[in-house]
């Protein structure tokens, strides 16, 4: 029950903000282990928004390193090989100086 109250909370907070990032990424993370497919969504959305952003693409290659769990065979290595392109995509977006995308000089 409180699984279903916290989702439907995150739902209205979605529809009521359905861009701001903080909201999308938080219900990305609440979604992150019980509803996939929604998290995935989320994390595309905010990728989308954000496209410099290396913490999309790393969020979204742990969701595919999460996916890979139940799969096996090539949906594995499916799930493998995407959740790889993204964590490469954050590599390549990180500041060089590690100081972050959201740090401020």
């Amino acid at each position: 029950m409180a699984y279903s109250e916290g989702k439907d909370a995150w739902i209205n907070q979605l529809k009521n903000n359905p861009e701001n990032l903080n909201v999308i990424e938080n219900a990305a993370k609440y979604f992150m282990l019980s509803d996939r497919e929604l998290a995935n969504e989320l994390l595309l959305k905010a990728q989308s928004l954000d496209q410099e952003n290396p913490k999309w693409p790393a969020a979204l290659g742990q969701l595919y390193s999460l996916n890979m769990i139940k799969k096996s065979g090539d949906n594995e290595r499916t799930e493998a090989k995407k959740a790889l392109e993204q964590l490469e995509i954050a590599y390549r977006l990180s500041p060089v100086d590690g100081a972050g995308a959201d740090s401020t000089p």
